[in-house]
Parts: structure tokens; C-alpha cells; sequence
């Protein structure tokens, strides 16, 4: 594409593909823009307009072709295929993110866990959990991204042998900042502060 995609709207894609995902795992083969936009919080006018930099995908009357939307949502976020994840601790929080596995349903998949506790080790909601011990043998290649679901205190040597590894990108669900070397992508999520966020946001639309 020529367009140059603004700011906005790429940040929106990430939501298009999960929403996308939910309705091809559903059964789903098409979809109208209405109903993406309500899966957004977004109008019909704006669900057209940031598919419209894709190219030409969709029909009147018909709506968008699923498989296709989200190959070229995958084709713009990234290199077109799902990114292998790796999870580290299976504690509650990491038990928790298997089960649902919402990176299913976007551009990556866990494809194993680590954790020290000898009663998380095997196979838990269809993906292998090993020993800490076994890091350097069981670590899968060409793994970049690794989710880190343990305690803040242990979190920076973790991420940093993962680096050592040649992990590049961090979802980090721990308590403690990670301190990288440039060019590793660390998106922390504090679900403290976003639940702070969200009282504040209905106190200011509620009164």
C-alpha cells in the first residue's frame, strides 16, 4: 500500500485481528462492519476507513472475507505468521493466561511454560510446562517473545537469560520495572493501575 496508515489506526489493528479471530473461531467466514465496529466501541465509518489503507476488501451487501482481512492485518502487524510465545511461571497468574490463551485469538501463541514448582511441571491446557533447570535444553528456537508471570524480585535475571537466549520482546505481568539493553520491546501491564484507571474513568463519566 501507498497510504501512509495513521498512528491511530494501526494501533486500532490489533483489536480488528482479536475481534476477527473471534468470529473465525466461531465459525464465521465473513463479516459486516457494523459489527466489527461494535466489537471496537468504534462507528461504521471509522471500521471502513482504517480497512480501506488494506486495499480493496470488502463488498456491499456482503461485508469482509475473514481469512483474508486477517491476512492482511498479519501481513501489516508483522511477518504474516503467529509468533511462538514463552511463559514464564505457571503460578496462578501464568495458569490463568493458559487457559484462556487470548494470543490464540491474535498474532502469537504460548507454545510452552517454565516454572520452578515441581507440581506445575507437565502438561497443563494442552501446552508443556518444564523445569527452570531445563531452560538452556528445552527452550524452543526462534522463540522471541516471552510473557514473564512470576515475582518482581526474580523478573530482571529471568528476562535477562532469555535475552541471553535471543528473546527481543517481554510481556511483563511482574512487579518489578526490567531494566534492557535497546532494541528489547518491554510492555509492562500493572492490572493495579489499570483497575485505578478504570474507578477513575467511571467516576468522571458517573459523577
Amino acid at each position: 500500500m501507498d497510504k501512509k496508515i495513521p498512528f491511530a489506526t494501526r494501533e486500532r489493528y490489533p483489536e480488528y485481528l482479536r475481534a476477527l479471530r473471534y468470529y473465525q473461531n466461531k465459525g464465521h467466514d465473513k463479516i459486516m462492519s457494523n459489527e466489527l465496529a461494535r466489537e471496537l466501541g468504534i462507528n461504521s465509518t471509522s471500521v471502513r476507513r482504517d480497512i480501506s489503507y488494506l486495499g480493496h476488501m470488502g463488498r456491499q451487501g456482503y461485508g469482509y472475507d475473514i481469512k483474508k482481512l486477517i491476512d492482511e492485518l498479519k501481513k501489516e502487524l508483522g511477518d504474516g505468521k503467529d509468533e511462538g510465545i514463552v511463559l514464564m511461571g505457571v503460578g496462578n497468574m501464568g495458569k490463568a493466561l493458559l487457559k484462556y490463551n487470548t494470543f490464540s485469538f491474535q498474532v502469537g501463541t504460548i507454545v510452552c511454560g517454565f516454572d520452578v514448582d515441581p507440581n506445575n511441571i507437565g502438561i497443563i491446557e494442552n501446552v508443556p510446562v518444564y523445569h527452570y533447570k531445563d531452560l538452556h535444553a528445552k527452550f524452543p528456537k526462534g522463540v522471541k517473545m516471552a510473557i514473564l508471570a512470576l515475582p518482581g524480585n526474580i523478573a530482571q535475571a529471568v528476562a535477562d537469560e532469555l535475552i541471553a537466549l535471543g528473546v527481543t520482546a517481554f510481556i511483563n505481568f511482574s512487579d518489578g520495572a526490567l531494566k534492557t539493553r535497546r532494541r528489547v520491546i518491554v510492555e509492562s501491564v500493572d492490572l493495579a493501575t489499570i483497575v485505578q484507571e478504570v474507578i477513575y474513568k467511571f467516576k468522571q463519566v458517573n459523577g
